[in-house]
């Protein structure tokens, strides 16, 4: 679309493509005697598909083993393959783009229904095969001012609705040409929802710039509840997907931040502004990370992985000066959530005059660990006017210490959270992770809260109980003021995590479900908001899956692969709960089970 540069989300998705090939980061298979040959063909016609991506993998959720491309003719090879079954999958010229994708609670979701080849190999004889791929989808049109000038440089958003939610797609940034005209290829089907973020006085070239907010959805509406659902499938094209925009609708609102013990205000804070009835990324990063993540992996063999996905998730942000001030501009009427973190760090610094950093050896804080962020959210309502002088005041928050206690075990490290608040990306970042027997969390917001811990996913550990006297904190809220001070919490660690495997497929007595998905979440409906009462698992090439996890009563839920539910998953379970499997689960048990997925139809 004419841009000179390309976006970090661009970079971002780019570099998770690389990565989930061998070429970036192998995980090599073991070497065998079979061979497996084929061709890549697409469904709808069955001509073969020259310079296609081909991948071997072991499984769908997970980064490929091995990769080659196709010749003239579609074919490729894939030599010295080791006994086994294994998943081929295709990326072509022409086909569902490899660069979109969406973040729910239940991880990525890249393809509705990918096309994949199961090949089963006895590590001496050769297998032939073939692969499909699907052509990708293009949805274009143009967007237009009230006068029919064109708008120039504005951004193209796709929100897309799958599975019972509807989320933002990330995907290579998309910009209307000088002729007011968009266009977007690769797109898998779905049902999708097209809106445009305009700029009155520059191009939105890159993703800084791309802070701005949705202006309208198609067909040129201000809330994504009454816009119209575009539905794309089977290679085609839809066209005239247009809008109008009005020449002065976009407002401004400004203000400070502000520390509310003292007035003194905040240099540096993050400031993040949505519409309140947009679909957002409400995901845990953390979770994101451990259902992508094969078991064993090593963290620093996806750590620029992580780090790509972390880019994406984090939404676009602003910072306030040096006097505490902030600016949002080009914003449409509506209702607005805006949030301001800071870290406690930054409240007992003197305020500089400077844009230098200098650090006083005398200071006692300087190699002292970053005390957590704090935050504030307030709701907003712009109308036919700029909104100045809005203040945002800062809280110090209450602080909650306890003690660690592990039954049969050395102490472990126990990352400890307020239930609820992985809801946003930087309130991940005020969880508190222990090094000994005591703990101390700072910046813990007032109101009701419970708390969560979880130890690390690779020890044969569990968070039994978090105690304060005999109340429950992981059932029963407690009540936080703003300066309270709660002590003598109790969080015991046990040992013997109990062991659940098994097979999905299809009902009916169909074939096995293969790259699928399965969710183990704790029976008690108290507990569903909790990251540390749910587990996700994969089905390998055979259907099979195992997972680790702390004895309980649980709810099971399984889905094909391409199926992920793009719904909070408090939402999916209540909404699925009827289907659920029932399992109780003792420490140091073997438990198998076989799950059923109705077949999608296509």
């Amino acid at each position: 679309m004419g841009q000179n540069r390309i976006s970090l989300v661009a970079w971002t998705l780019i570099f998770l493509a690389m990565i989930c090939s061998p070429v970036a980061a192998q995980r090599e298979l073991k070497k065998g005697e079979s061979t497996i040959t084929g061709r890549v063909v697409f469904a709808d016609t069955g001509a073969p598909v020259r310079r296609a991506a081909v991948r071997l993998m072991t499984n769908v959720n997970y980064p490929a083993s091995r990769a080659t491309s196709t010749n003239s003719r579609g074919e490729f090879r894939f030599n010295e393959v080791a006994a086994g079954t294994y998943f081929v999958t295709a990326q072509a010229p022409g086909g569902v783009s490899a660069f979109m994708l969406a973040i729910t609670e239940f991880g990525v979701s890249a393809d509705v229904e990918p096309e994949y080849t199961r090949v089963s190999v006895d590590g001496k004889s050769a297998v032939r095969c073939e692969v499909r791929v699907s052509r990708g989808n293009t949805i274009r049109g143009a967007i237009v001012y009230s006068d029919k000038e064109p708008v120039t440089g504005a951004r193209i958003v796709l929100f897309w609705r799958k599975n019972g939610g509807t989320r933002p797609l990330y995907m290579e940034p998309v910009n209307t040409n000088d002729r007011g005209m968009y266009r977007i290829d690769g797109l898998p089907d779905g049902e999708y929802f097209v809106g445009v973020m305009n700029s009155k006085s520059k191009i939105l070239s890159n993703r800084e710039d791309a802070r701005h907010v949705v202006t309208a959805y198609y067909p040129g509406v201000d809330s994504i509840t009454d816009a119209k659902v575009i539905q794309v499938q089977s290679g085609s094209e839809v066209k005239s997907i247009n809008m109008t925009l009005g020449d002065d609708e976009l407002r401004q609102v400004s203000g400070v931040v502000k520390w509310k013990d003292g007035g003194k205000v905040v240099s540096k804070a993050v400031l993040m502004l949505r519409k309140t009835d947009e679909p957002a990324t409400e995901s845990s990063f953390r979770n994101v990370i451990q259902t992508i993540t094969p078991p064993g992996t090593n963290n620093d063999d996806t750590m620029f992985r992580d780090m790509a996905i972390g880019m994406l998730m984090s939404p676009p942000t602003i910072e306030t000066n040096l006097k505490g001030e902030w600016t949002f501009e080009d914003l449409p009427p509506g209702k607005y959530l805006l949030a301001a973190y800071a870290s406690l760090s930054e409240k007992d610094k003197p305020l500089s005059t400077t844009d230098e950093l200098t650090l006083d050896e005398s200071d006692d804080r300087v190699g002292t660990p970053d005390r957590p962020l704090v935050s504030r959210k307030i709701e907003l309502t712009i109308g036919d006017e700029d909104l100045k002088d809005v203040v945002i005041e800062l809280s110090e928050g209450g602080r909650v210490s306890g003690v660690v206690v592990a039954e049969e075990s050395a102490l472990p490290r126990v990352r400890i959270s307020v239930a609820g608040r992985d809801k946003d990306f930087l309130d991940a970042l005020s969880s508190t992770v222990t090094n000994g027997a005591t703990f101390m969390m700072e910046g813990v917001p007032g109101g009701d809260i419970r708390l969560d811990a979880q130890t690390s996913s690779d020890e044969d550990l569990y968070v039994k109980s978090i105690m304060l006297g005999n109340h429950d904190l992981m059932r029963d809220p407690i009540k936080m003021t703003e300066d309270a001070e709660i002590a003598g919490v109790r969080i015991t660690v046990g040992k013997g995590l109990a062991t659940l495997g098994g097979r999905v497929q299809f009902d009916e007595g169909g074939p096995i479900v293969a790259g699928g998905g399965v969710l183990l979440v704790k029976a008690d409906p108290v507990l569903w908001g909790l990251q540390s009462s749910r587990l996700f698992g994969a089905t390998d090439p055979a259907g099979e899956f195992l997972l680790k996890c702390a004895p309980g009563d649980y709810l099971v839920f399984a889905w094909v692969g391409g199926g992920q539910p793009m719904q909070s998953i408090e939402g999916f379970v209540r909404s699925n709960l009827a289907s659920a499997r029932r399992i109780t689960l003792q420490s140091r048990e073997e438990k198998r089970i076989e799950l059923t997925v109705t077949k999608p139809k296509r």
